[in-house]
């Protein structure tokens, strides 16, 4: 089963998007900024009023910060490599290999994409 994990917005400036998202309501800063060396970029999440939200900037996302809106969704899955045969299946194009993620405590994520659709992250749930 997956569940929706949380939204990842590419931004600019870190400090600067959780200004403009406590402008929609209760914004909570959930651990420190880290830097994923791998993607090229850093990466802080918050909550706002109870919803996840991962922020994402540098490098790995400069060309995606002016198109606005969410950059990916993230689902959470107990299977992940079962989750992984069914996007394929389902006609999902995998677009980065599995890897550990450093922001959630090197839980394994792997991204997919589809015409439509975006950008969509898997996140290991174990």
């Amino acid at each position: 089963m997956k569940m929706l994990h949380h939204i990842g917005y590419a931004v600019g400036n870190i400090l600067g998007a959780i200004n403009d998202f406590s402008t929609l309501g209760e914004v909570a800063i959930l651990g420190e900024k880290i830097y994923d060396g791998d993607q090229k970029v850093f990466l802080q999440m918050i909550s706002v009023n109870g919803c996840f939200i991962e922020l994402i900037t540098g490098e790995g996302v400069e060309s995606m910060v002016n198109r606005g809106g969410p950059y990916h969704t993230c689902y959470e899955t107990n299977d992940i490599v079962f989750s992984i045969k069914k996007m394929k299946s389902c006609g999902w194009t995998q677009i980065t290999p599995m890897r550990s993620a450093p922001l959630f405590n090197d839980k394994r994520v792997i991204f997919f994409q589809k015409p439509g659709m975006g950008m969509v992250e898997l996140l290991e749930r174990y």
